[in-house]
């Protein structure tokens, strides 16, 4: 049984168990229902377990364990520091906080990792601990300075998540090593993503707007409207009529309304001088094109040399963006930490692979992408590969 213990990702029909938070639950239930009385509970609205098959024993009690606060009031400071109010928590859906009866963040989701462990015939499971990408966006990733013990922000910061994440993972492989099965367990540690800190920063940084999701996404037709708020520095390229969506963080990808060679070209000439960009690409099939590039430091331009047209091919797709722009390093639209572009700290991610059947110290130092962990994993459990992959199989040895 594939099983997921995770905030996000792998919530599809085809998962045979899939456990991720749920919306929040209403800020004015029904008088005398039980939302209203597990809302005064928890202290406020809450979220509890969601997603596909959900074991009852996560479920219930109502109201149980894994319900969590996840009230916007309990923000643990961050709605009032800079830059953590671009990104502000939640509740407890990303920290465990101090309610010891419903701790959330990754102790949450190491909480319900274990209890599948004992309660299903699984054999494989994904576990996504979503704390130090939080934490990262908010306070810059690693300029991020963890603020003293019992301070009100002291579990938002990358130091503490990083180490709780780490107490987390030896809480699992303690509980594999008591089922007897680490033995026979292959298991696989990265990060969906890098991040980088936005010392040249052009979103927006108004306290208590949202500007993450309006810095992040542009659609003037999109709904909520929200979404059609954009930063400032995206003005030129919105002003020529034809965005018709643009994602940016650590670059900008935008979809056209017109992408004929012409309406290109002019969306490709505004695009080159936006704030912090190094190099323009359009789409054309398979791949992506360099338009054009600017000045860059020695070590943006080693780096984009060697690395930069095989990171935005891997984006080009019939439904990829139109245009591209990659951004030097520690530029950032979205939040003051961010990722998505292919600047080194944004790319550089570590992989673990490990096995009581594998040397230990093995450090092969090769060009590992993500897109290769599922191959990886088939050859050194001995599963044949059904369907074609981007990756390719690497050897553990």
């Amino acid at each position: 049984m594939d099983s997921a213990a995770a905030e996000s990702g792998f919530d599809t029909s085809e998962s045979d168990i899939s456990v991720k938070f749920s919306g929040r639950s209403s800020s004015a239930p029904v008088a005398g229902s039980p939302d209203a009385a597990c809302n005064a509970t928890l202290g406020g609205r809450y979220r509890d377990p969601d997603g596909v098959n959900v074991p009852t024993y996560l479920k219930d009690p109502f109201c149980g364990r894994y319900y969590v606060n996840s009230d916007s009031s309990n923000d643990y400071g961050t709605l009032d520091a800079f830059p953590s109010w671009i990104y502000p928590l939640d509740g407890d859906r990303n920290v465990p906080g101090y309610n010891q009866d419903h701790l959330g963040g990754d102790t949450w989701v190491a909480d319900a990792a274990i209890a599948m462990m004992e309660n299903e015939e699984w054999s494989g499971m994904f576990v996504t601990m979503a704390g130090i990408d939080k934490a990262g966006h908010m306070w810059g990733a690693d300029s991020d300075v963890q603020s003293a013990q019992g301070s009100e922000d002291y579990q938002t910061h990358v130091q503490y998540n990083a180490e709780n994440a780490d107490l987390q993972l030896g809480r699992m492989l303690d509980k594999l090593e008591e089922l007897g099965e680490l033995d026979d367990t292959l298991i696989v540690l990265t990060a969906d993503h890098g991040a980088t800190y936005g010392t040249n920063f052009y979103g927006k940084t108004a306290q208590g707007s949202g500007s993450s999701d309006t810095n992040w996404y542009y659609g003037p037709d999109s709904k909520p409207t929200i979404y059609n708020n954009p930063s400032p520095a995206l003005k030129p390229l919105i002003d020529t009529g034809n965005v018709q969506f643009s994602y940016q963080s650590t670059s900008i990808q935008t979809w056209l309304k017109d992408a004929s060679s012409s309406k290109r070209a002019k969306a490709l000439k505004v695009m080159k001088k936006l704030p912090g960009v190094i190099a323009t690409y359009w789409r054309q099939g398979s791949r992506y094109v360099l338009n054009d590039k600017n000045a860059m430091t020695p070590s943006d331009k080693s780096w984009w040399k060697a690395t930069a047209q095989g990171i935005v091919d891997n984006m080009a797709d019939s439904n990829g963006p139109d245009l591209v722009a990659l951004l030097a390093n520690e530029v950032s639209y979205g939040a003051y930490g961010d990722h998505g572009g292919a600047s080194e700290p944004v790319q550089r991610v570590p992989m673990v692979f490990w096995s009581s059947s594998m040397a230990s110290g093995n450090d092969t130092g090769a060009a590992f992408k993500t897109p290769d962990v599922m191959p990886t994993i088939l050859q050194a459990l001995g599963i044949e590969q059904t369907h074609p992959t981007d990756g390719k199989a690497r050897s553990l040895g």
